[in-house]
């Protein structure tokens, strides 16, 4: 982690915990979009809700990304991180600095479809997006199938966690908002693509250069997970630190 600015947590996530989350998220997206109950009913949910959640961000885009804020905010969802090994994992990450307070940040459900780059990021740090706060540990894992399966896998470039990069803010219709990073910065830095299987989980510093690769299956758009511990500090002196919460 220290070295490249990320981390891959094998099994990160079980498989029960998987199960209750799909079973929440397929609650919540029938409650907002009942008329979707006898669709693609013949398929297991991996594929299902996918499909469905695919469906509703082109059907109704401000209603689908209100139901990805309240995923979020399902107890199932945010179990994710609070196991014992995973608890474990981020004490020792944070080891470093004791003095960095961490609180919950932000967190967020991406969906990526092959063909359509109004939904995907290009390469940025998530401190550009977040610049009143100094320091970040953020979780991102696949939420429905393998990347493998889907495309669509972040890739990340190594050893860019050391420093702040220059971007342009790009705002448009309907389309997720861009702090590019020029490539033209960054080709010094080598390339790693995030593949990961399901129950998975990479954590990575905030200032780490990242992007969102093409997904290639047809019919399954790749839905991602995002979690944020996020603080900041100023040094009043050479014992003494105070730490504010940012929402």
């Amino acid at each position: 982690y220290n070295e490249n600015g990320f981390v891959i947590f094998k099994n990160g996530i079980t498989e029960n915990l998987i199960l209750r989350i799909h079973q929440d998220i397929e609650q919540l997206l029938f409650e907002k979009f009942p008329e979707y109950k006898k669709l693609f009913s013949n398929e297991n949910v991996n594929l299902r809700i996918p499909k469905l959640l695919s469906k509703a961000e082109g059907d109704n885009p401000e209603l689908f990304y209100k139901l990805c804020v309240d995923c979020t905010k399902l107890a199932s969802f945010s179990m994710i991180g609070i196991s014992e090994d995973f608890r474990e994992l981020l004490l020792y990450l944070l080891e470093n600095d004791p003095k960095k307070v961490f609180t919950f940040g932000s967190n967020g459900i991406f969906l990526n479809k092959k063909n359509v780059t109004r939904l995907k990021y290009e390469w940025h740090q998530e401190k550009s997006y977040y610049p009143n706060h100094n320091f970040g540990i953020h979780i991102w894992f696949p939420l429905f199938n393998s990347i493998q399966k889907t495309g669509g896998p972040m890739l990340i470039k190594k050893n860019t966690h050391y420093k702040d990069f220059d971007y342009e803010r790009i705002v448009k219709d309907k389309t997720l908002e861009q702090r590019k990073i020029s490539e033209k910065k960054l080709t010094e830095y080598e390339v790693f693509e995030c593949n990961l299987d399901l129950g998975d989980v990479i954590i990575f510093d905030h200032r780490v250069v990242h992007c969102t690769a093409d997904v290639i299956s047809e019919e399954i758009p790749r839905i991602s997970g995002i979690k944020r511990y996020v603080a900041i500090w100023f040094k009043i002196d050479e014992d003494q630190y105070l730490t504010i919460e940012v929402i």
